[in-house]
């Protein structure tokens, strides 16, 4: 039978549930290109003259059945062209699976999964049967559904017909995110009324999250790509790849794990990406996301395997998607490996729907390590490991608004007193309570030398005077080996200290210690500058910290200095005031040996850590404190 050259025009209504959605691997391959269409430049009339000029896909080459193919959007809905080429025209007056159609499939993220549409365009016949669509939603555990939505018709074409479609955002469903919508188109040929199709299509999937990406131009799929090109990541698999709604305002977000980074993008064309303290994609074991907080939106769980040649360690960490960038909510060390052996501890995610959940850490077993040999650090901004020769045996964290704090311990019945001091709670950590009577600093400051089993003579390295919190009156920060502390006369009382480990081997890696209000809140930040070693390179690492909800949250870690040998790049640091508050100025100094065609090491950071400035490619950094972090906001010639 004879084709028709038809004007086809869908206008229709759906209410469908809003939702987000796992993902895998797409085929790429099959990847359709949706072109941004300008005001009025696309009539759908069936004449497709106005899509001169845009790339049209071939479907098929057999001369009984092929399609070319092109897709189109603006701001109000999808477009669809085609040029159809079919020997035998299959058409009754109730179009069904069993006829010829031009398939377009959907994946749209809604209700927790990727849920699948299928818009049937069928062609019609002149002066017998007009054009129509049919509409297909397959959900889980329920019976495809099938809705006649409209019809138009036009005349003949020779050899087949057109199809122009034009498919409006908001039949999609009231929370259709369709900037992230994945999709593929499918010829639908048969020769005989109800015989068997030769179906050929654009991408063969095995369920929704497997079709490729649409491609819309300028959209968050399209840009991102572009990027992950750029850093050597365009083929490389996400662990993890969602998208949905993340801060309560109706926009949906794609989260990404892939590589070493975390990415987020909006529905427009902005991302951002979080390095992950790790130096390959194989050091992230086991991503996932669940509302730990009980707000109905999701943080992300990661569980991180840290390397170098003295052994390793893996973390458990919780990072706070509501910004625009990924923030740290809480971490622990769950393992620790070295020559001698390793130790290691286990960690329970208790929820219930609507509440925040409750994190549980248990001690493990240890083989090889004990109390005797046991002499790793914490990591930088984590809870430490729970030893199963430690006073606690299992703790329990619960979310109280701000941060994840101790609930509740069982202590062990097998601690043994360390070679060395180890911290008897998480690396901050306050004293045990003392007397209520207010005594002064010289005696809260003995407490600390003889909880943490130091002499009496024992002296600071660094000491400097700020006001970090409770009342307006100085506290005195000190560090006491590679351990930082603080008391003072109105902090707590006056009665009591606090510590916290920092990351490094021992006293002599922390180089310099001081102090600034950067927030603008009238307190002041902590800075420490630490060295740490590497093999034959000597790095130099800026630390900052905010003292807020009775702890150390880290706000900052750069890269100021590296060395090898006699050659060296040195940072300069400091605080510039602006306004009530400071900004942290770092300059990239000088290189001394090194120079841009001699420098031996890559310029981006693989381990968390913000990477060195170049005096010979960067420029000065400003770094202003932007969502619970300091970030480089500014760059000056």
């Amino acid at each position: 039978m004879a084709g028709v050259r038809e004007r086809f025009v869908w206008w229709a209504a759906a209410v469908v549930a809003l939702g987000v959605g796992l993902s895998s691997a797409a085929h790429a391959q099959g990847a359709l290109s949706v072109a941004l269409a300008r005001p009025k430049q696309i009539r759908v009339d069936g004449e497709l003259g106005e899509w001169r000029g845009l790339r049209f896909s071939s479907l098929g080459d057999a001369a009984d059945g092929s399609a070319q193919l092109c897709l189109a959007y603006d701001a109000t809905g999808l477009y669809v062209a085609a040029r159809v080429h079919d020997d035998h025209f299959v058409r009754s007056a109730h179009p069904g699976p069993g006829e010829d159609a031009l398939v377009l499939t959907l994946a749209l993220p809604e209700a927790g999964r990727w849920t699948q549409r299928e818009l049937w365009l069928y062609a019609g016949v002149p002066g017998r049967q007009r054009a129509s669509v049919a509409m297909r939603v397959a959900a889980a555990g329920s019976q495809e559904s099938l809705a006649r939505l409209a019809e138009i018709v036009e005349g003949p074409l020779p050899d087949g017909y057109t199809l122009e479609a034009f498919i409006p955002w908001s039949a999609l469903g009231r929370g259709a995110h369709w900037a992230f919508a994945r999709g593929a188109l499918r010829l639908h040929d048969v020769d005989v009324p109800a015989g068997s199709a030769r179906d050929r299509s654009t991408a063969i999937a095995n369920s929704p999250a497997e079709l490729p990406w649409l491609l819309f131009d300028g959209g968050p799929v399209q840009a991102l790509a572009g990027l992950l090109r750029e850093k050597n990541l365009g083929g490389a698999v996400p662990r993890l790849d969602w998208v949905g709604e993340l801060r309560g305002d109706g926009k949906a977000v794609r989260v990404l794990v892939l590589g070493t980074f975390v990415v987020l993008s909006d529905e427009g064309s902005t991302f951002t990406f979080e390095d992950l303290p790790i130096t390959s994609s194989a050091d992230v074991l086991e991503p996932r996301l669940q509302d730990l907080t009980g707000d109905g939106r999701p943080e992300l769980m990661l569980r991180l395997r840290q390397r170098n040649e003295l052994g390793a360690r893996e973390l458990w960490r919780v990072l706070d998607l509501q910004a625009a960038h990924a923030r740290p909510l809480f971490g622990i060390e769950t393992r620790k490996q070295t020559a001698d052996g390793f130790v290691g501890a286990s960690v329970e995610v208790r929820s219930a729907a609507g509440r925040a959940a409750a994190i549980v850490v248990r001690a493990g077993e240890a083989h090889g390590l004990s109390a005797d040999n046991y002499r790793e650090d914490p990591a930088a901004g984590v809870e430490p490991i729970l030893l199963p020769w430690g006073p606690v045996r299992e703790r329990e964290y619960g979310w109280d608004g701000t941060r994840f704090a101790v609930t509740h311990e069982l202590p062990s019945t097998h601690a043994v007193a360390p070679a060395r001091a180890q911290p008897a709670a998480p690396a901050a950590a306050r004293a045990p309570a003392p007397p209520a009577q207010t005594v002064d600093a010289a005696s809260v400051l003995e407490a600390y030398r003889q909880a943490r089993g130091l002499p009496a003579s024992a002296q600071p390295s660094y000491s400097l005077q700020a006001n970090l919190a409770d009342d307006a009156r100085l506290e005195t920060v000190m560090t006491f080996g590679n351990e930082l502390v603080i008391v003072g006369e109105g902090f707590r009382g006056g009665s009591g200290f606090f510590y916290f480990t920092l990351p490094v081997r021992d006293g002599a890696d922390v180089l310099h210690l001081f102090a600034g209000d950067v927030t603008g809140d009238g307190r002041s930040e902590l800075f420490v500058r630490v060295r740490q070693h590497i093999g034959e390179v000597e790095r130099e690492i800026l630390l900052g910290y905010s003292f807020a909800a009775d702890a150390l949250q880290p706000v900052l870690r750069v890269e100021v200095r590296r060395a090898r040998g006699q050659d060296s790049v040195a940072n300069v640091v400091s605080l510039v005031r602006e306004g009530q508050r400071s900004v942290l100025e770092i300059k990239p100094g000088t290189a001394s040996g090194w120079a841009a065609d001699s420098y031996p090491f890559s310029s981006e950071s693989l381990d968390g850590i913000g990477p060195l400035l170049l005096p010979w490619r960067d420029a000065v950094a400003r770094y202003r404190y932007v969502g619970q972090q300091l970030v480089s906001t500014e760059r000056q010639p």
